[in-house]
């Protein structure tokens, strides 16, 4: 995926199995951040203007999916 991203921002799921953001790092050669969850990877990568790939687990989509849907939902709702 280097081809393609400007950086990478490597978060983890709430699960026991989850392997320790830091230990990806090593393996990128471009421009890497970690975050402790979703949220907070979802919050930084508003700082760049790059467009953002979420890839990860099934869990990690479930949870973006659903927080996604969330954020639209509430817009739409009090607009």
């Amino acid at each position: 995926l280097e081809s393609i991203a400007e950086r990478f921002i490597f978060t983890s799921i709430q699960s026991p199995r989850s392997e320790p953001t830091t230990a990806l790092r090593p393996f990128v050669s471009i421009e890497a951040h970690t975050t402790d969850g979703l949220i907070q990877a979802l919050a930084l990568s508003e700082r760049f203007p790059d467009p953002v790939l979420i890839t990860g687990s099934l869990f990690l989509a479930g949870e973006a999916i659903a927080r996604l849907t969330q954020k639209t939902t509430t817009r739409s709702t009090s607009q």
